[in-house]
């Protein structure tokens, strides 16, 4: 019996390169999207971190600051600067005519810029609670002409004459370093009517 041989042919050695080539093409795109894909993935955690802790910062503060009242958070024995706030809460008025009843304990707002970090701290119960991320410190007025500027009182241990149109403006600047490289920002600014 004779075996006739078939017509057997291997792939060369350009078919093989062109093989190669392709298949790599391939494989760089796969891992290229899988790259951007984490990258994208990296961004948009650190931006979601960021924005959660700038608002709950403003809310905090906000929220603190409007049950005060203008001569607590302006007071010589407070003295408030752009880095540093310290006030007492309304708890409601006094009908012994003295005015508003103000809340015992101190509730004081400190930004850090070695760490970035605003510490709110109620130092009645010396319980603390720290906001990361904050580069800017966050605590400006508006004065009677318009402008927007930092606290810092002209005598300090006097009355602070920043507070002469009511307001506080909080001013709260986030940012997180993402792969070493990119900064991800977040500002968020509010003013808030302080009671006379």
């Amino acid at each position: 019996m004779r075996l006739t041989l078939l017509n057997k042919r291997g792939f060369n050695i350009a078919e093989a390169l062109l093989v190669t080539a392709i298949i790599g093409l391939l494989m760089g795109s796969i891992f290229y999207l899988l790259s951007a894909a984490q990258s994208s993935r990296f961004f948009s955690s650190a931006k979601t971190e960021v924005q959660s802790e700038v608002r709950r910062a403003m809310d905090w503060i906000v929220n603190d600051v409007r049950q005060t009242i203008n001569w607590s958070i302006g007071s010589n024995a407070n003295d408030p600067s752009n880095t540093h706030i310290k006030f007492k809460k309304v708890i409601g008025y006094s009908t012994a005519g003295s005015g508003s009843a103000l809340f015992g304990d101190f509730i004081e707002y400190t930004y850090d810029s070695n760490t970035n970090t605003i510490t709110r701290t109620d130092l009645g119960t010396n319980q603390s609670w720290a906001f990361r991320n904050i580069v800017q410190a966050p605590f400006y007025t508006r004065l009677l002409d318009g402008s927007i500027v930092a606290i810092d009182p002209v005598s300090p241990g006097n009355d602070s004459p920043v507070f002469t149109t009511g307001n506080l403006v909080v001013v709260i600047v986030g940012q997180k370093q993402v792969n070493g490289a990119s900064n991800i920002s977040y500002t968020l600014s509010e003013e808030v009517k302080i009671r006379n």
